[in-house]
């Protein structure tokens, strides 16, 4: 148990943590196997996130999940926030016989609560009848609950990580911007601002050609596939009726550019 809790105050990998805990729960306890669910956001359902054995491995890979307030023990300790205990799961209704664990005889589904809030719930497991005393529940019921608040503390910690991460991009997106000697090192640093937070497949700049406006140029251009532009190929505005749009200063959301019917067939091309 000492192990445990040493793990959920050190561990700041939401991953690893997960991986360890469950590691640690079934050798100190001699238990079967151990698997650790966590609420779905926006589902009804709870995902096993970590499991002991090649058998979590393969439920993992599967995407093994139960549905909360369902017939399941997890399901049903997530959705109550109570501790479910069948010391014999030959008798038992909520139990639901997993293929993979074929050796389990008792079980003990504990929520993960941090503070009012559910998180998910820990399913552990035995291969003898009655194996789970009183003392031994509550201890495990402690240790989930240190369990719910690491892992809350570990997701504040990477979120915190990921602003300071997206802090330090604007900064440098901002400073390179503001030493620009020219155009070309703006477009550039717009570019490599959107492909550094990998949250688009493919970037252009697009302007009116400062050599001749009645044509379009793209000076700088990204994809995630690679795909070869000619920064120097020019396209003829009076085709690319859609290209007066270069001219807004209001941002423009496209759901669907393929299907727009705004969008002429010519700067359907460019999207």
């Amino acid at each position: 148990a000492a192990e445990v809790s040493r793990a959920a105050t050190t561990i700041l990998d939401a991953d690893q943590l997960m991986s360890t805990v469950v590691k640690l729960i079934r050798s100190s306890f001699n238990l079967y196997y151990v698997g650790l669910f966590l609420v779905e956001e926006g589902t009804n359902t709870a995902v096993l996130r970590a499991g002991t054995g090649k058998e979590g491995e393969l439920q993992m890979a599967l995407n093994h999940s139960q549905e909360i307030g369902g017939e399941s023990m997890i399901g049903t300790a997530v959705a109550t926030g109570q501790t479910i205990v069948e010391q014999n799961v030959r008798l038992a209704r909520a139990f639901k016989p997993n293929p993979l664990l074929p050796e389990t005889r008792a079980e003990l589904a504990l929520p993960l609560k941090a503070g009012p809030k559910i998180i998910g719930a820990l399913t552990v497991q035995s291969t003898e009848q009655g194996a789970f005393a009183s003392e031994t529940i509550t201890v495990l019921q402690s240790l989930a609950d240190q369990l719910a608040i690491a892992l809350e503390n570990a997701q504040l910690f990477a979120q915190t990580e990921q602003n300071l991460v997206e802090t330090n991009r604007l900064y440098t997106a901002s400073r390179r911007i503001g030493q620009a000697t020219n155009a070309y090192e703006i477009y550039k640093t717009l570019i490599d601002f959107v492909q550094a937070a990998n949250i688009a497949d493919v970037v252009q700049i697009i302007i009116a050609d400062p050599k001749a406006p009645d044509y379009l140029i793209t000076p700088v251009y990204w994809s995630s596939d690679d795909i070869p532009v000619d920064p120097a190929h020019r396209f003829p505005r009076s085709k690319y009726r859609y290209s007066d749009q270069i001219t807004n200063t209001d941002v423009i959301i496209l759901d669907d550019a393929q299907k727009d019917p705004e969008i002429d067939p010519f700067s359907r091309r460019l999207f």
